[in-house]
């Protein structure tokens, strides 16, 4: 693909009106700071292949009360955060943003047997090879972030006392198989093949347009029916009676252009978890149409939409967050970032009184926590949802 080259105005003026299509809702702490300082750089790399395609470049991320940064280290360098929206004309896939179906289940149960019956199952399904079997992944929940949990709920759900709470996707989904072409580009011969690498002015974005497109949505979409079916499948194994509530992907894609990572969207009438941390209740949110105008307003968010053209995108986020968000402990703000050798570094400066500045490249080695109900009580001073229960934490398996 050849484009007139940009000059140095052209790049900070495009970089400058990507950044003009991010729109932030979060908790306004260091993390959503890092996700907005890195998140305009992708955006302007999309609009610049659209510019390319001769599609008038309209790219815009709108980010979710959770935005944060991403611990994957190739998805941050190519300029992507978590938690939010992107969105975009053009029929061209990108594959940088790595959507691997990853989602949770959340299913209402009778009061579960003891922690080390429990944890037998477990044990028994994670070694005796069902999944596989029967889905063609393997188990993954011990992996990363991955999880099963049992909760009980405040109030009785449908005459239900406990919840299963299963968090997973499933690794093999990434590569070429019997799914599809795969979702990752450098876990698949047949998707790098298919994909094309775009020079931008802000680096390589690898994307997929003409007739690769309709395979990989069609394995897309195999994949995360496989993903969803997965966590179903366990959580009818642990327990024979099982009433699912909800079971929804927070890393995946909407369409060829509509991507979500880290957050939930367009669950209108479904009630969905808020799982935090660990010490902290789940929350069950339904999902309200949003954004409304007055909140977009009162959020400066509203005449900007408007002057790009961008406010029917905006005002039809249909977002939750899905989870606290990653936080960044131990920095005050970031300074700036700045770039070198074609590799974008983030100058932060460090809590406390000593005035050291640190420079990150990614923060997959950083240390991190995760964040609070602050987040709860952003999605409902937003009118993102409404808190319809509560499910207090009994045991969680990470094995």
């Amino acid at each position: 693909m050849r484009a007139k080259q940009p000059t140095r105005a052209d790049i900070e003026r495009q970089l400058a009106e990507a950044a003009d299509a991010c729109f932030f809702t979060g908790v306004g702490d260091l993390a959503e700071e890092l996700c907005k300082a890195n998140v305009r750089f992708s955006i302007a790399k999309i609009r610049f292949v659209q510019a390319a395609l001769g599609i008038e470049p309209d790219a815009c991320f709108v980010g979710a009360p959770d935005a944060t940064v991403t611990r994957n280290i190739p998805r941050w360098t190519c300029g992507f955060g978590y938690g939010g929206r992107i969105r975009y004309s053009g029929g061209f896939a990108l594959m940088d943003v790595r959507s691997n179906c990853c989602g949770m289940f959340l299913g209402a149960i009778d009061a579960p047997p003891e922690a080390v019956s429990l944890l037998d199952r477990v044990r028994e399904l994670s070694s005796a090879g069902r999944l596989q079997a029967e889905t063609g992944t393997s188990w993954d929940f011990g992996t990363s972030n991955h999880f099963v949990s049992v909760l009980r709920f405040e109030q009785e759900w449908e005459g239900r006392s406990h919840a299963i709470l299963i968090h997973g996707s499933g690794p093999e989904l990434r590569d070429e198989g019997p799914h599809g072409p795969g979702l990752y580009m450098e876990r698949s011969t047949r998707l790098a093949g298919l994909a094309r690498t775009v020079e931008t002015p802000w680096g390589p974005l690898a994307i997929l347009d003409g007739p690769g497109v309709q395979e990989y949505r069609a394995g897309y979409v195999r994949a995360e029916q496989v993903s969803r079916h997965r966590r179903r499948l366990l959580a009818e194994a642990l327990f024979p009676v099982v009433a699912e509530i909800s079971n929804t992907t927070h890393q995946g894609a909407g369409a060829v252009n509509d991507y979500h990572l880290g957050c939930l969207v367009d669950t209108l009438g479904a009630v969905v978890p808020l799982a935090l941390r660990a010490d902290l209740p789940v929350y069950l949110v339904e999902q309200l149409p949003n954004l409304e105008r007055d909140v977009a307003e009162k959020l400066g968010l509203a005449e900007r939409a408007d002057r790009m053209g961008l406010w029917p995108w905006v005002a039809k986020s249909n977002l939750l967050p899905h989870g606290g968000g990653y936080t960044v402990p131990g920095y005050r703000c970031v300074r700036q970032v700045l770039e070198a050798g074609g590799t974008r570094i983030f100058a932060l400066e460090v809590g406390g009184s000593s005035g050291a500045v640190a420079y990150h490249t990614s923060f997959r080695h950083v240390p991190f926590g995760y964040r609070g109900e602050e987040v709860v009580r952003r999605v409902e001073e937003l009118r993102l949802g409404r808190v319809v229960g509560r499910a207090l934490p009994v045991l969680e398996f990470m094995v």
